[in-house]
């Protein structure tokens, strides 16, 4: 039988059970994630917010993604070739891209945030719209290019074995390392400087103040974001970075990519409780929420 009549099965290792259950709360949380800012106005701060909303939906877009693969190779439907190359080339180029731009977008949601410490009082992301978009386009082409100069140039190639996922093959040392310097290595040192001048500017402007009894509620804020940061960052880089890592020098499907995979699954879970949990305004939208059910709960019980 010829290729143009042969289909394939695409199944996928039981290793990916564990990745099934961890993604099902991932949902869960990120849908009562956005419905808290659906139902309260208050949290619908799309301009200052911006950044942490789209690191949000490119959590979303790899849920998504972990679904209608897991949903293809779990119905064990028999593909052509030229449909198998195109799984093969999403499963694997997805992945790459999608974990490259979530790292730029938190580069640029601590810059941003730097300049709101240092030109306090100016809202640079009304001042600087135009500039936003030109970053966010830059933002979204940027790993796209990479991959696709890779692949054309020969330095990545699409491959899987029986059994596993698709993953992307580089058969030069060069390839894997230059993703690693630009995907991770940039982003993640510049993130974490200008984190260290944010906090050193807070630092400053609390000594500039310390004889006053009041600290204005503006400095009050931008220590609150800056610790918001710390914390988010260091829960981020401690669960993604060995997924992105290994991804450059491991098949996908062996125990240590697994591994890696399952530790990236389980930080898009807490993205959304980590955001909340930090942020006071979905405390206070969460107890008026809790309040609001209590005094609808009350009447039905007492009759």
């Amino acid at each position: 039988m010829n290729n143009s009549t042969s289909c394939f099965v695409l199944a996928w290792s039981p290793d990916e059970e564990e990745s099934f259950y961890v993604c099902i709360i991932a949902v869960i949380f990120h849908l009562m994630f956005w419905f808290s800012i659906y139902t309260h106005s208050s949290l619908r701060q799309w301009k200052s917010m911006q950044w942490l909303y789209v690191y949000l939906i490119i959590d979303i877009l790899l849920l998504i993604r972990f679904f209608i693969l897991y949903g293809i190779r779990r119905s064990f439907v028999c593909v052509s070739l030229i449909i198998r190359l195109f799984i093969c080339y999403f499963e694997s180029i997805s992945d790459f891209y999608l974990n490259y731009l979530q790292s730029y977008v938190l580069l640029a949601l601590n810059v941003c945030r730097y300049k709101q410490i240092t030109h306090s009082g100016i809202d640079i992301y009304s001042t600087h719209r135009r500039l936003m978009v030109i970053i966010h386009c830059l933002i979204d082409l940027f790993p796209l290019l990479i991959l696709i100069l890779e692949i054309n140039i020969g330095w990545a190639v699409t491959y899987r074995k029986q059994g596993g996922s698709c993953d992307l093959y580089y058969p030069l040392l060069i390839a894997p390392l230059l993703n690693t310097i630009v995907g991770y290595g940039f982003p993640v040192l510049l993130t974490l400087l200008f984190l260290f001048l944010s906090l050193r500017q807070v630092r400053l402007s609390v000594a500039r103040i310390h004889t006053e009894q009041i600290i204005n509620n503006r400095l009050k804020h931008h220590r609150v974001l800056v610790f918001q940061s710390i914390v988010f960052y260091s829960v981020w880089l401690l669960l993604w970075s060995p997924h992105v890592i290994a991804s450059q020098y491991v098949y996908i499907s062996t125990t240590i990519g697994s591994i890696a995979q399952l530790l990236n699954y389980i930080e898009l879970t807490l993205d959304p409780i980590i955001i909340s949990a930090l942020d006071i305004r979905f405390w206070k939208a969460w107890r008026k929420t809790f309040k609001r059910l209590k005094r609808q709960i009350a009447p039905a019980t007492n009759g």
